[in-house]
């Protein structure tokens, strides 16, 4: 436990786009933080050192080198009870591997992990606005789609660590997108963020379609710095916003 000779823990939040992390308190107050890119490296270890270099970077600057307690971290499809990323299909390493002892190993302290939807319900639950709360469910939306259910103030873990995981639910079982993990119609497929990057929104033939196909009924709404961005809805007029709003309101009830 977090002591007054070690106050600080390391938090990471590793997203199938971004990998955020930061130094933080006892009382959950985040000193200093920063990101990287998950994609940037093939290698699972050249993005190991990249995330030391830049987290030791923040130890350094508020002179905190000897004051971790230990890391945190919540990462698509980890599991709690074996330390391991399984099936991470947004991520461009093979999986599984065993992140936390790979982690421990780089930084000489103790790691946690869990699913990043888990860590997003036991934050909550902590520090946030599910505080006082003993049963409620956290659904996180990002590269994909995640959720952690906690039931009288206990995360659901189940047997196996991932019960409660909507993660690959099938959503649409006729002409579904395809999802990262080869199905087709799963909610993350439909509904993540990545399906949007990609240019799979429910604007015919995306963002990046807007731009080239001058016959798209669309296209002179395009605003192309938002399109450079990545936010396909500031990109568009009304018409494809409406369009694209109520496609994922019809899929994703939530």
């Amino acid at each position: 436990m977090v002591n007054n000779t070690k106050p600080y823990v390391i938090g990471i939040d590793m997203g199938g786009t971004n990998t955020v992390f930061g130094i933080v308190d006892a009382r959950g107050v985040v000193l200093t933080s920063d990101s990287i890119k998950t994609r940037k490296h093939a290698n699972i270890t050249d993005y190991i050192d990249e995330l030391y270099t830049e987290t030791m970077r923040l130890v350094k600057a508020i002179d905190a080198e000897d004051k971790i307690y230990g890391i945190g971290v919540g990462a698509p499809n980890a599991n709690y009870f074996t330390g391991m990323i399984e099936d991470g299909v947004n991520l461009p390493w093979p999986t599984p591997v065993p992140f936390a002892q790979l982690l421990s190993e780089k930084f000489g302290i103790p790691v946690a992990i869990t699913n990043d939807a888990n860590a997003a319900a036991i934050g909550e639950m902590t520090y946030g606005v599910a505080r006082g709360l003993k049963d409620f469910i956290m659904i996180t939306l990002g590269t994909g789609v995640g959720s952690g259910i906690v039931i009288n103030g206990q995360l659901v873990y189940g047997h196996d660590g991932f019960a409660g995981e909507l993660g690959h639910v099938i959503v649409k079982r006729n002409n579904g997108r395809l999802c990262g993990c080869g199905r087709a119609g799963c909610l993350p497929g439909q509904g993540g963020g990545g399906h949007w990057q990609r240019g799979q929104g429910g604007i015919p033939g995306g963002a990046g379609a807007l731009l080239e196909n001058r016959q798209n009924p669309y296209a002179g709404s395009v605003r192309v710095a938002e399109c450079r961005r990545g936010s396909v809805g500031g990109a568009v007029g009304d018409g494809a916003k409406r369009l694209t709003c109520r496609e994922e309101a019809r899929i994703c009830p939530i």
